[in-house]
């Protein structure tokens, strides 16, 4: 028998569905660039009026002013992931490409989780070094030293800055600082972007390292000071490990773990203070490939410290799946471990899979044979990494905004459905587990204030 509706409760979850765009409408208010489109209230608007939150909008550019925010006593209560963040001090980085920054959308729902930007393809080394005569960089190479000792960038006309016309690292910097957002730049040297002039080049094998020292320390002299922290050399465990003669092109080239060794040092010669971080995969032991990976990452670690290479922390990719959920002890443990070695957490780039077979590799078993609610086995992986992540002090983070433009869209893998946000910019139940984590130590850390 149909219950009748005066009877009728919601559960829990079912609230959450249904003020799902209330969280986004407050990022939208809190850091908003205004469509100029009418548009029919929403329940966010709703929401957003009934909780009497105001703007302070220059209305020239469209745009809510940057003010400094005042102690949590003097304001509302933060509502929004990254508003909570920002409170308590916790990083959370997200990738936004420059194509996207005239998207309304997509700026508006970043803003409303990270506030950390990550820069990755619009400084790919075979966009920005496409059209270098590396022939002469060679040839003059003590002339090219002579530059980089002396903090400049030698043959900067050669380098494309601007591949896209956006303005210099894709405007993406500007557009950091303008929001308070710190910078971090993924990759200086990673095995899948490597320019096809040097790949089919014939170079040598010492030639070839003095072009990856110059590609180095010419991106990190270009934005030094204005990034937080720098991804030295990505996944070169991995492709050690598993990739070919061009999956693993600098590991096979020059040598692994000298590759690794080198980059950091560059880096270093050229900034000395900023931080410089390993990108590796996996935090997720779940099977013998992820087992080796990480046995290998953390005697890469060890091997590190031995050898006094700067290396100031390490960043996991995080790519979860429901199917294989990761051990939270296992992960804990882990993380205190390369903390106790003398490493920091640097950004993560976390996703958790719902699809029933694991992108790209699809004979990858399940320890899950079944999962009677995709969404809610979602966002209880979210809930307990994020939980660790803050317990020990990392940075967390994501490399996307919506499921419609994950990295596993691009490979073929339309279901992975991977983020907090859905296909349709609405925030999933992982979205609010964040919510609830970050609200749960704003009360603890601020528990006067209630």
């Amino acid at each position: 028998m149909a219950e009748k509706k005066s009877q009728t409760k919601l559960s829990r979850r079912d609230f959450l569905l249904m003020t799902g765009s209330a969280a986004l409408g407050m990022a939208v208010s809190s850091c908003q660039i205004a469509s100029k489109q009418t548009k029919t209230p929403t329940v966010a608007d709703n929401f957003l009026h009934k909780s009497g939150q105001t703007n302070q909008i220059n209305k020239s550019t469209n745009t809510v002013e940057a003010t400094e925010s005042p102690s949590p006593s003097e304001t509302p209560r933060p509502a929004t992931i990254r508003e909570l963040a920002d409170a308590l001090g916790v990083k959370i980085a997200i990738y936004l490409g420059s194509h996207r920054l005239h998207d309304a959308q997509f700026v508006n729902t970043a803003l409303s989780i990270g506030n950390e930007l990550i820069i990755s393809d619009d400084l790919f080394c075979r966009y920005i070094y496409s059209d270098v005569n590396w022939r002469r960089i060679l040839d003059n190479w003590e002339f090219v030293q002579e530059e980089f000792a002396t903090g400049s960038i030698p043959y900067d006309d050669q380098i494309k800055w601007d591949p896209w016309g956006r303005g210099e690292a894709g405007g993406l910097i500007d557009f950091a600082q303008k929001r308070n957002m710190s910078v971090v730049v993924d990759s200086l040297l990673w095995s899948e972007d490597v320019p096809e002039s040097v790949l089919s080049g014939g170079f040598s094998r010492e030639e070839l390292r003095k072009i990856a020292e110059f590609m180095v320390k010419s991106k990190v002299l270009k934005f030094k000071g204005l990034v937080r922290e720098w991804s030295v050399i990505s996944e070169s465990v991995a492709r050690n490990l598993w990739g070919d003669s061009k999956t693993a092109f600098w590991e096979r080239k020059l040598g692994y773990p000298q590759i690794v060794f080198d980059a950091f040092i560059w880096a270093r010669e050229v900034d000395p203070i900023g931080s410089l971080n390993l990108i590796e995969d996996t935090l997720d032991p779940t099977d013998d490939a992820r087992s080796q990976a990480l046995n290998a990452t953390l005697s890469l670690l060890v091997s590190l410290r031995e050898n006094n290479i700067p290396v100031d922390g390490i960043s996991f990719e995080n790519n979860f799946w429901i199917f294989a959920p990761p051990r939270q002890e296992q992960v804990k443990e882990t993380i205190q471990y390369i903390q106790q070695l003398g490493y920091k957490i640097g950004h993560a780039q976390s996703t958790v899979v719902i699809s029933d077979e694991w992108p790209i590799w699809k004979s990858r078993a399940r320890t899950v044979q079944l999962v009677s609610d995709k969404l809610e086995a979602q966002a209880r992986i979210y809930r307990e990494i994020f939980e660790i992540y803050i317990e020990t002090g990392s940075d967390f983070g994501f490399y996307g905004v919506t499921d419609a433009d994950s990295w596993y869209v691009h490979h073929g893998e339309p279901n992975a459905d991977p983020y907090i946000i859905d296909k349709d910019f609405q925030p999933k139940l992982a979205y609010f587990a964040m919510l609830e984590v970050l609200q749960k130590h704003y009360e603890q850390h601020y528990s006067n204030d209630f």
